[in-house]
């Protein structure tokens, strides 16, 4: 445990987190339909985090409204607790965000596939109520992936890969809540026209790497320190 932030309690986040485990609810109603569809992304660079949220008509093909915020992170970064840390992140650039209008959200990271079954997703998903999907580029240890790109954990299966189009990276779709991982893994495939994110994601993405540059070049001037933000030297 890192000395900078003593009051985080793994054991108790572990039992948090398997509590939300079985809370989730994996089947959602078969008659939604996901139009206005919002993005979670985030930039992490030490102890800051730049997040964005990207409201997206899929109908459409536009986006309807963009926020974003800038936090000093005070959870630390340790594999299988990242939901505690990235949460916060996404949930305070989505505070802008009309949610009555939000059918479905993207999280940038992990819903079910996770060691305990509650990944990033899974907590924006049940504190905000809504459908959402965990969409991550890498995967975490699994039992087995199937020959129809099923992810297996504990004797079940928590996500499912998806690699079209043709020569695009995996990426690895599970569910966060109030969806069943088919409807998840069919609307992230038609909002991924190319080989990188899904549309909304990969707006959020490259505009949380861009603001987070933004912010670092304004350092100098203050705009970190105003934030009570700071850059941590190099060691």
């Amino acid at each position: 445990m890192k000395a900078l932030m003593p009051s985080f309690n793994y054991e108790k986040a572990a039992k948090a987190q398997e509590i939300m485990a079985n809370l989730i609810d994996d089947v959602g109603l078969s008659d939604r339909k996901y139009e206005k569809i919002l993005g979670l992304d985030a930039s992490y660079l030490n102890d800051l985090s730049c997040s964005v949220a990207v409201l997206y008509n899929a109908r459409k093909g536009k986006v309807i409204k963009v926020s974003s915020a800038l936090l000093k992170n005070k959870v630390p970064y340790v594999p299988g607790f990242l939901g505690f840390r990235e949460a916060s992140a996404f949930l305070a650039s989505a505070q802008e965000i009309d949610l009555s209008d939000v059918d479905l959200i993207l999280v940038d990271g992990h819903g079910r596939f996770h060691p305990r079954l509650a990944g990033s997703a899974v907590q924006v998903g049940l504190v905000l109520g809504k459908p959402t999907v965990g969409v991550a580029k890498k995967p975490l240890k699994a039992e087995k992936i199937d020959e129809r790109g099923y992810v297996w954990l504990k004797g079940r299966v928590v996500g499912k890969v998806l690699n079209e189009p043709k020569g695009a990276k995996r990426l690895y779709i599970s569910v966060g809540n109030e969806i069943s991982l088919e409807d998840a893994f069919e609307v992230v495939k038609l909002l991924r026209p190319g080989k990188g994110l899904p549309v909304p994601l990969n707006i959020a993405d490259r505009l949380s790497r861009r603001l987070m540059e933004y912010a670092l070049r304004r350092s100098e001037k203050g705009y970190i320190r105003r934030f009570g933000l700071r850059r941590k030297q190099a060691s």
